[in-house]
């Protein structure tokens, strides 16, 4: 099927457009919690989740929305950020701080699935960096607390307790730890950077010390049967490790990060950053799932910031494109021309001595972003990360993903104190 007028070239739109949909998805005769399924083809239609609706959906939302208003300026409605708000407080209002759903409309909070604390901490993460809220810097604080709590990295979770005295049904996935907790390294990383929340660092640091220790070995092997197939929980790892890698300057764990980009991330992605949405044997093939090239993006800009050489490569230009053409798109400003023109420059940019100009030739950045001759991840001194001046701000990357915008900004304007305990710039809410 051919279409026309397709956004290739303008970033704040195909932002807005995604932006509107995180707007209207609001289901009415359920206060106004957002649906988590939608369908176009072969029925319109959205849909409620057992285990995704209230637990999920508002984390994913709240994250993309206020980092675009605050990355671009895009105006999201103050009604829309209170209704994914209220869902995400609703979905922790169960008997213990974790983000729970109910297992039908107007039911009660049952279902536990680790897999949505990464989006329980990307809500309360989004509100506390962009409307300076104490209840979620509270919540999240207590949620780090039970985690601490239920869960050792020897045992995992104490389903006794939350199957028994908390009166819980615990939803595990394939591979429990890469497609549960481990998602929510890079949250976590992000709210410490935040507030400096001791609990969140030494949480997220528990998390990558078990990754390391029995997911991602140091030749970057990608072992199916260990990591599951759900490939965006491994590509999100992945990012997210790479994440804390450059938030604590850890030269050993960006390594361990770039021996799976080189190696065990060909098995889940092509040569054009493509990847499928699940990689078991009897998977679609042909179904791919946008979110896992944002990551793999994501992870080659964190490499490429630390002084990694060869990281953007044309593999790396090409999943930049893909992302715009799924409305995932930087936030540098794109040349003119459309993205399928761009792509004819692919021989000149394995002509290039340095892949990296090709990449740059690609997104039209106007000045170097790879400035700095010293690694960050082996300098001793604290550098600031380099960025790309856009609309007088500066930031990384802003990625529309199915039906949600992930966004990484380098200096947000934001809510930042030295100790979590000042909670005076925080606004109750």
């Amino acid at each position: 099927m051919k279409v026309a007028n397709v956004n290739t070239t303008s970033i704040r739109d195909g932002v807005t457009l995604g932006c509107r949909t995180m707007s209207n998805i609001f289901n009415a005769d359920d206060h106004d919690i957002p649906f988590f399924g939608s369908s176009v083809r072969p029925e319109a239609s959205f849909g409620f989740h057992p285990f995704h609706s209230e637990a999920h959906i508002p984390g994913r939302h709240l994250n993309a929305l206020l980092n675009a208003e605050d990355a671009l300026g895009v105006h999201v409605d103050e009604l829309v950020i209170q209704k994914h708000e209220k869902a995400a407080f609703f979905s922790y209002s169960g008997p213990v701080a974790l983000p729970l759903n109910r297992n039908e409309i107007g039911g009660s909070l049952v279902n536990f699935a680790p897999h949505n604390i990464r989006e329980g901490f990307h809500a309360l993460y989004a509100l506390v960096t962009f409307r300076g809220s104490s209840r979620a810097h509270d919540m999240a604080e207590a949620s780090i607390a039970a985690i601490f709590d239920l869960w050792d990295p020897k045992h995992g979770w104490n389903r006794t307790r939350l199957e028994g005295a908390l009166g819980l049904k615990v939803i595990d996935f394939d591979s429990p730890f890469i497609g549960g907790l481990a998602r929510a390294i890079g949250p976590l990383v992000k709210y410490h950077r935040i507030t400096g929340s001791p609990p969140a660092l030494r949480l997220a640091t528990l998390l990558k010390d078990k990754a390391l220790g029995e997911y991602f070995p140091a030749d970057g092997e990608c072992d199916l049967s260990r990591l599951g197939t759900h490939t965006h929980s491994i590509t999100c790892v992945l990012s997210s490790l790479a994440q804390l890698a450059q938030a604590t300057r850890d030269a050993a764990l960006i390594g361990r990060v770039k021996a799976f980009y080189d190696n065990g991330l060909r098995r889940i992605s092509n040569d054009l950053g493509w990847s499928p949405e699940n990689a078991g044997p009897n998977a679609n093939p042909d179904r791919g799932e946008a979110n896992n090239t944002g990551d793999i993006l994501e992870t080659a800009l964190i490499l490429g910031r630390g002084g990694i050489p060869n990281i953007i490569t044309t593999r790396n230009a090409f999943c930049a494109a893909i992302c715009c053409r799924a409305s995932c798109v930087m936030c540098h400003s794109l040349s003119s021309l459309p993205i399928e023109t761009a792509l004819m420059r692919n021989e000149t940019w394995r002509r290039d001595t340095s892949a990296r100009s090709g990449f740059r030739r690609l997104m039209g950045i106007t000045r170097s972003v790879w400035t700095r001759s010293a690694s960050i991840w082996t300098s001793s001194a604290a550098r600031s990360a380099p960025s790309v001046k856009h609309s007088g701000k500066s930031h990384g990357l802003i990625s529309i993903f199915t039906g949600s915008i992930s966004c990484l900004i380098t200096r947000p304007k934001c809510f930042r104190f030295s100790r979590p305990t000042q909670t005076a710039r925080f606004k109750s809410r």
